[in-house]
């Protein structure tokens, strides 16, 4: 054997050694996954995603030797992406458990699917899809145009209701001549007694210096007439904005009101907030962090969406 067939011959076996190392390291990557995980089994194999599901947040997916599925996907939280790997029964309906890869949220508000563990271990053995009492579609695809300023509105009174804590938020807007003419914002409890009322006789107070509750309500409608809308209204996670002056409420849930009220004028169908998914689980949201509860959500329907085959 002469040094050019050695050599050649070194070379192949090195690189026989190169990607055996590599298989090997990625079958020990793949076990440390599966090791560090509460609810996964070994690896099968590595399921096709397609364009329409990469697009929609689904990241991979992978068949386990148990025959339940292992998918990764991200939505967009106050902070950024939120990326769980959602696991699922054979059935591909009964979800077995989720868990966080990576997420930004605020402290004290949708970080705590972190520091809570409770508030994911909810999710153990229910049946897909899940949602809240404040929302029934997320990360099911709903048909629903963007909301923005602009939008072609048909002449009506649109009202819109949804329970909020101890309250019922309510929102009555009006478009004239396709134009928002006027905007109620309001809030009542079981017996049917409103924030604005006890407000103005002073038996409802949120703070001594501040807008009454009242006060507030009238400059959040006073917002939407003057902009036509809410698609400029940035909220933080806890529901509040900075853009209205001496709006210290968190108006999340009205904001959401005044979007179905506009999407009904637009044309497009609303179905009632308080309505559930003929099937599916009611789970508890995470208090105070709508935005990340709604990320959180669409993870886990976006992987029941994608191994059911739905578009």
């Amino acid at each position: 054997m002469n040094d050019l067939d050695g050599r050649k011959r070194i070379a192949a076996i090195a690189g026989l050694g190169i990607v055996t190392a590599a298989a090997f390291g990625l079958s020990i990557a793949l076990k440390a996954k599966v090791d560090q995980s509460d609810y996964a089994a070994e690896i099968k194999e590595e399921l096709a995603v397609g364009d329409q599901y990469i697009q929609n947040g689904v990241r991979e997916a992978y068949l386990l030797e148990d025959g339940s599925y292992q998918v990764e996907v991200a939505s967009k939280g106050f902070g950024g992406d939120v990326i769980l790997t959602v696991y699922v029964e054979q059935d591909k309906t009964t979800l077995r458990g989720v868990e966080v890869v990576s997420q930004n949220e605020t402290q004290e508000y949708g970080a705590r699917i972190i520091s809570e563990p409770e508030l994911l271990k909810q999710f153990e053995g229910v049946r897909l899809p899940v949602y809240t009492s404040q929302i029934t579609d997320a990360g099911m695809d709903t048909g629903k145009e963007e909301i923005t300023d602009g939008m072609i509105l048909a002449d009506g009174v649109y009202e819109r209701e949804a329970a909020n804590g101890d309250y019922t938020d309510q929102v009555v807007l009006t478009v004239e001549g396709g134009a928002i003419t006027a905007v109620t914002v309001d809030s009542y409890d079981k017996d049917g007694n409103y924030k604005s009322v006890l407000a103005a006789e002073g038996s409802y107070i949120m703070t001594e210096d501040g807008l009454t509750w009242d006060k507030q309500a009238q400059a959040v409608a006073a917002y939407v007439l003057e902009h036509q809308g809410v698609s400029g209204l940035d909220l933080g996670e806890d529901g509040k904005t900075d853009a209205i002056a001496g709006v210290s409420i968190s108006i999340g849930s009205i904001v959401d009101l005044i979007e179905e009220c506009l999407l009904e004028a637009s044309g497009q169908e609303v179905s009632d907030a308080q309505t559930a998914p003929a099937d599916g689980t009611l789970v508890d949201g995470i208090t105070g962090a709508t935005v990340t509860t709604r990320a959180v959500l669409s993870d886990i329907n976006k992987a029941y969406v994608f191994l059911n085959g739905e578009e």
